[in-house]
């Protein structure tokens, strides 16, 4: 899991007493002109950067980053990654068959096979012929996938008894089943 840090929030801070005047402004009174080395053992002042290539003293924390936050997307949701709204499903469609169906859909599944199984039915149901057996290539869609394919033969066979399925309030009459296999 990734985790996205927001940048924290800039404030104006008025410069520390003995800082640098911004550029084109006049130099105080009495002060080294800008670039010269400070005497000989004199320390920096007090909030001046180390110098370029310097050690930083022993024991100094590291400069403060803000508190980390989860990256919220533009629907105020938290991004997270693998699968973001269609809850890790994949997408597939259907590429070629051997039937006069004419390819295509989109069917949401978590594998290949889940998704063949929901597209080998659609495509009994949309096909003109009889044929209780139908060769098809199922393309992954997903975005950022490597849009591999899969063949399959579906076989559709009649039950002795229709089956009564209760979902909800619905009751559905199953009349046949689909058989989904691997075609090598």
């Amino acid at each position: 899991m990734f985790e996205f840090t927001k940048p924290a929030p800039v404030q104006a801070v008025a410069p520390p007493a003995g800082a640098a005047p911004p550029a084109g402004a006049a130099p105080p009174a009495g002060a080294a002109p800008a670039g010269a080395a400070p005497p000989a053992g004199a320390a920096p002042p007090a909030g001046a950067a180390p110098p370029a290539g310097a050690a930083p003293p022993a024991g100094a924390a590291p400069p403060a980053t803000g508190p980390k936050e989860p990256f919220a997307g533009m629907d105020g949701m938290d991004v997270e990654m693998g699968g973001g709204a269609r809850g890790g499903k994949r997408s597939f469609t259907v590429m070629s068959n051997d039937h006069k169906v004419k390819p295509g859909g989109t069917y949401l599944s978590t594998a290949p096979m889940n998704a063949a199984k929901k597209a080998a039915r659609q495509l009994f149901a949309k096909s003109s012929s009889r044929s209780k057996k139908i060769h098809f290539v199922v393309r992954e869609t997903t975005r950022g996938s490597a849009k591999k394919t899969y063949k399959y033969v579906a076989t559709k066979t009649k039950l002795s008894k229709p089956v009564e399925v209760k979902r909800g309030s619905v009751t559905i009459v199953l009349k046949h089943t689909y058989e989904v296999k691997a075609d090598n």
